[in-house]
């Protein structure tokens, strides 16, 4: 059975990030971060690319999270109303500062496949910089953004790039 997503809403002062608090009263933002220059190439791309970052706020590092099986329906109905605001597309990369971020992209890409329907596409791609680290990254956009091939092309081209630096 499917458990409905927590209350969220926007902060006043940015429309771009959603705070919701769960059961637990643990506090999450959902960011998402203008991110244009990731696509210098494409700069008519510029005001529709963001990136998304999942933040747990005031939260200590010692303890553990408690399993919420309400967070993934609550960060899904987030994802689709900022996405269905405009032509955007969302570019989620890994966060890999403690060596995690293979077990975030696999819940990520849980959660995209349980609550994606038809509505969006993802396209997942690794970018592996000059050191040999590897970023898990994904393009996520409606399905019927008018923008898609030229995004899809700009994404391309830039984890190409990187990788042929590397």
């Amino acid at each position: 059975m499917e458990l409905p997503p927590y209350r969220f809403v926007f902060l006043e002062d940015d429309l771009n990030t959603f705070t919701f608090v769960t059961d637990h009263l643990l506090t999450y933002e959902v960011r998402f971060k203008e991110s244009g220059y990731i696509f210098p190439d494409d700069p008519a791309l510029w005001p529709f690319v963001f990136e998304m970052m999942i933040i747990l706020v005031d939260f200590e590092t010692s303890r553990k999270t408690p399993p919420d099986r309400r967070i993934p329906p609550t960060i899904a109905a987030i994802f689709k109303t900022f996405l269905l605001r405009n032509e955007r597309v969302i570019v989620y990369i890994c966060d890999s500062s403690d060596k995690r971020e293979t077990v975030r992209a696999r819940k990520f890409d849980a959660w995209f496949d349980f609550y994606q329907g038809m509505e969006f596409i993802k396209i997942n791609q690794n970018i592996i910089d000059p050191s040999g680290i590897v970023y898990l990254t994904s393009l996520i956009t409606r399905s019927d953004n008018p923008l898609k091939t030229e995004m899809v092309l700009a994404f391309s081209k830039l984890i190409s790039d990187a990788n042929d630096k590397s």
